[in-house]
């Protein structure tokens, strides 16, 4: 008998031929387990970074760590994580820099220590990219919210 297993992230289906008897020693009896990431580990990792992190009151290097750290436990895809990381004020193109002497690429104010709530910087970006019409940014940066939302000290 020729059985086909196939999966995709936590989900796996069984194919059987359809001629062997369900209720024949042929049929296979054995549980197949998938890997799955379980709502406790979830819950875990988003409890643990909130310990470490205050998400309304982090700097831009706290912002990449708990981004590598959401990525790496598979919470978040490569594109939002090089979305929460990217800060283009690192190094700007020389046309910014020598065309717009004032430009600013976050939308919140940061504190003297270079901290900010990343929770209304991402939610200000979701509401300007509606005002502009930016769809696609706008949904990429609610999902981010969402993601940082969890983050909340409790």
């Amino acid at each position: 008998m020729f059985v086909r297993v196939s999966g995709s992230s936590n989900m796996a289906t069984i194919y059987i031929p359809k001629n062997t008897q369900k209720d024949s020693p042929a049929f296979p009896q054995e549980k197949v387990l998938a890997k799955t990431s379980s709502q406790n580990s979830k819950t875990d990792i988003y409890e643990q970074i909130a310990k470490d992190y205050d998400i309304r009151h982090a700097s831009h290097k706290e912002l990449c760590e708990i981004s590598k750290k959401l990525y790496e436990k598979g919470e978040i895809s490569l594109l939002d994580h090089a979305i929460l990381t990217f800060n283009p004020e690192l190094s700007p193109p020389d046309y910014i820099k020598h065309n717009y002497p004032n430009y600013k690429y976050f939308l919140t104010k940061a504190d003297l220590n270079g901290k900010r709530d990343w929770i209304a910087e991402f939610g200000a970006r979701v509401q300007q990219d509606k005002k502009i019409g930016n769809t696609q940014g706008s949904v990429l940066n609610q999902k981010l919210v969402d993601v940082l939302m969890h983050l909340q000290r409790k």
